[in-house]
């Protein structure tokens, strides 16, 4: 561990140093495309309801589209793949019981961008809306007396609509590319369930991602 946080300090002071050094043209309208690499914790938020959930990591990543209409506002989106876990523990009944679900998703988030320049990086705020689709979702279920694993796509809202907004740090790297890290979290107003009578459950996480920008210079104008 270690050596690892050693290495990502080299690489994050390499990119501050590097940085002012190159062509700087994130500042400028225009397209870009990328990737990102992104990791966090999820968990969810229940009220009227028995048992308590326990967060859990989740991991992805997925691609960037964004679009500056100006230097300083324009729109970001793309499309993520998530691998999420979430635990939860029902204590009040006769036979506790503990549940662990690993689901996959796709989201697709859609914010508006505001953005700040400076000598060496630009600084880029995010707020707006996000959408999940859950593709996956099983559950290991056991207790004291039994223990078996169930699809929990039929119990499960599979299509999920919520809020998102966050910070993101573009540094150039060429005239036509940027390492990007940020954080966001995201909360989904839609129910976890379905039918679920007294319990009302939201899915909420917060990451961090860490990718490429590149910039296409398409739809710049010139």
């Amino acid at each position: 561990m270690k050596r690892t946080g050693l290495a990502l300090i080299l690489v994050l002071a390499s990119v501050l140093l590097v940085s002012p050094l190159m062509a700087r043209e994130s500042d400028t309208p225009g397209a870009s495309i990328g990737f990102t690499l992104q990791a966090g914790m999820n968990d969810v938020n229940q009220r009227h309801g028995s048992g308590a959930w326990e967060a859990k990591p989740f991991y992805g990543g997925g691609l960037i589209v964004e679009y500056m209409f100006t230097g300083l506002l324009g729109i970001h989106s793309g499309v993520n793949f998530t691998y999420r876990e979430l635990s939860f523990r029902d204590l009040i009944a006769t036979n506790p019981s503990y549940t662990r679900t690993y689901s996959t998703t796709l989201e697709i988030p859609l914010c508006l961008v505001a953005a700040v320049h400076t000598s060496f990086c630009s600084v880029q705020f995010l707020s707006g809306i996000i959408f999940a689709q859950t593709l996956t979702s099983r559950g290991h279920m056991k207790s004291t007396e039994w223990r078996y694993t169930a699809n929990l796509l039929p119990y499960i809202n599979g299509s999920n609509f919520g809020l998102t907004g966050g910070v993101m740090f573009r540094f150039p790297l060429t005239q036509y590319s940027d390492f990007v890290v940020g954080g966001t979290a995201s909360y989904y107003l839609t129910d976890l369930f379905i039918k679920r009578r007294g319990t009302i459950a939201n899915l909420y996480d917060y990451r961090g991602s860490v990718g490429f920008l590149f910039r296409t210079g398409l739809l710049t104008g010139r």
